[in-house]
C-alpha cells in the first residue's frame, strides 16, 4: 500500500510540474503528445490500486456530473453531417482528473499543497529556460511566450506560481529554502511582463486585493494593524505601477482598452463573443450540445471558434440549463475557499480564485488544467477540513 501511495503522490508532483510545459509534445508512433498528458494518463495508472469513495464529494461532483450527462443528450441529438462529436476528451479527462485527485485529497491534505510547490518549480524551470532563450517565441507585436503557449495562459500560470511562492511557505514551513523560491520571483515577473498579458497583472492586482480586504475589513485587527496592511499594499502597487510604467509593452497593452480607436481592446474578445451572443439566442434553453455547436459556429463564423469565455460557451453547449448547473458548482467552490480560510486561516485557496475566475472569462477554463488543479485544491481542502471539524465536534460531543 505505501508504495503504491509514494509512487501515486510521484505521479501527481510530475502532473503538477509539467503543467507550464503543456505545449511541449513528444512523437508517440504518428501522434503528437503533450507531456502533462503523459503525466496525467501516469496519475491515472497510480489510482487504478484505490476504489474512488464519492461520500463525502458529491457536495462538488454532483452538478458537474449532471453537466457532462446533459451535454451529452443535447450533442447526441443535434448530431448532423458536419459534427458528430459528443465528447471534449481535454473537458472529460480534467473532470476525472478532478475527481482523483479529490479523492487523493482526501486521504493525504497536504499532498496537493505540495503539488502546488512543485508546480512553481516548474515554472521557476520554465523562466530560467526562457531567460536562456531556450524555447523563447516572440510575435510581432513583440509579446514573448515559450513554446507557443498562448501568451494569457503562460502569464497567468506565471502569475500564480508567484502567489504560491508568497503563500506557501507558512503550509509547508520551508523554513530557508523558501527564500531560494523567492529569489527567483523578479525573474518569473519579469517574464509576466514580458508576455504582455494583461490578464496575469490583474490577476495580481486581484489577489493582493483581496487579501488586504480580509486583513481589513474582516479580521478587523485595530487602527495600527490596518494601517501597516494599508501602507504595505500602497507600496505594493506603486512599485507596481512604478515597473509597469517601465515596460512599454504594458503600457500599450493597457493603454488599448481606453483606446476608443482600437478595434481589438480586448485580443479580439469582445467582438468575438458579440459573434456568438446570435448564436446562444437561438437556442439559449437547451444548447446546442458540442456537435450542434460546431455546426453552428461554422455557419455564422465559416469555422469552428471558441469564444474564449466560459460562460459563453456553456451556454453555447449546455444552454442556461447547463449553466445553472456550473454556476451552482462555482459558487461552491467559490463559498469553500472562503470557508477553508475561516476555519484554518489558509489564505491560499481564496487568492486562487482569480486565477480560476481569469482563466474562465479571458480563456478556455473548461479545458485548462491548471484551472482543475487549483479547483481541486480547494475542493481538496475544503473537504478535509469539513471532516476534520465534523470529528472533533464528535469527540468534544462523546
Amino acid at each position: 500500500m505505501r508504495v503504491f501511495t509514494s509512487f501515486q503522490n510521484i505521479a501527481l508532483y510530475l502532473y503538477c510540474f509539467l503543467l507550464g510545459m503543456e505545449n511541449i509534445n513528444i512523437n508517440i508512433s504518428i501522434f503528437l503528445v503533450s507531456v502533462s498528458k503523459i503525466a496525467a494518463i501516469l496519475y491515472l495508472i497510480s489510482v487504478i490500486k484505490y476504489k474512488y469513495s464519492c461520500a463525502l464529494n458529491k457536495h462538488f461532483t454532483t452538478p458537474l456530473i449532471l453537466i457532462i450527462i446533459w451535454l451529452t443528450i443535447v450533442s447526441l441529438i443535434n448530431i448532423n453531417a458536419y459534427s458528430s462529436r459528443i465528447v471534449d476528451i481535454e473537458f472529460m479527462l480534467n473532470i476525472l482528473l478532478f475527481i482523483l485527485i479529490l479523492n487523493h485529497t482526501k486521504r493525504d491534505p497536504v499532498v496537493l499543497e505540495k503539488g502546488l510547490l512543485v508546480f512553481s518549480l516548474g515554472i521557476i524551470t520554465v523562466s530560467i529556460l526562457f531567460f536562456l532563450g531556450i524555447g523563447l517565441e516572440i510575435n510581432q507585436d513583440l509579446r514573448y511566450t515559450w513554446f507557443g503557449a498562448g501568451h494569457n495562459e503562460i502569464g497567468s500560470k506565471l502569475a500564480t506560481a508567484l502567489i504560491i511562492i508568497i503563500m506557501i511557505k507558512g503550509r509547508l514551513k520551508l523554513g530557508r529554502s523558501h527564500l531560494l523560491l523567492i529569489a527567483f520571483m523578479p525573474l518569473i515577473f519579469w517574464f509576466m511582463l514580458k508576455t504582455g498579458s494583461r490578464t496575469s497583472v490583474l490577476i495580481l492586482v486581484a489577489s493582493f486585493s483581496i487579501w488586504y480586504f480580509i486583513k481589513v475589513f474582516i479580521e478587523r485587527r485595530g487602527l495600527v494593524s490596518s494601517a501597516v496592511v494599508t501602507f504595505f499594499t500602497l507600496v505594493f502597487i506603486s512599485l507596481l505601477l512604478y515597473v509597469l510604467m517601465q515596460s512599454e509593452l504594458s503600457v500599450s497593452r493597457f493603454s488599448k482598452i481606453f483606446d476608443g480607436e482600437s478595434s481589438l481592446p480586448l485580443g479580439g474578445r469582445l467582438y468575438l463573443w458579440h459573434e456568438f451572443l446570435p448564436i446562444i439566442q437561438d437556442n439559449f434553453i437547451f444548447g446546442y450540445g458540442l456537435s450542434g455547436a460546431d455546426l453552428q459556429t461554422y455557419n455564422f463564423l465559416g469555422a469552428i471558434e471558441s469564444p474564449h469565455n466560459v460562460i459563453i460557451e456553456v451556454m453555447l453547449y449546455t444552454g442556461v440549463i447547463g449553466l445553472i448547473l456550473y454556476i451552482i458548482f462555482m459558487y461552491r467552490i467559490m463559498s469553500a475557499s472562503y470557508w477553508v480560510y475561516k476555519y484554518s486561516g489558509n489564505f491560499l485557496p481564496v487568492l486562487l480564485l482569480p486565477t480560476i475566475l481569469g482563466f474562465h472569462l479571458t480563456a478556455q477554463g473548461l479545458t485548462e488544467k491548471i484551472v482543475w488543479v487549483l479547483i481541486a485544491y480547494i475542493a481538496g481542502s475544503y473537504l478535509y477540513m469539513k471532516n476534520k471539524s465534523k470529528s472533533h465536534e464528535n469527540s468534544n460531543c462523546n
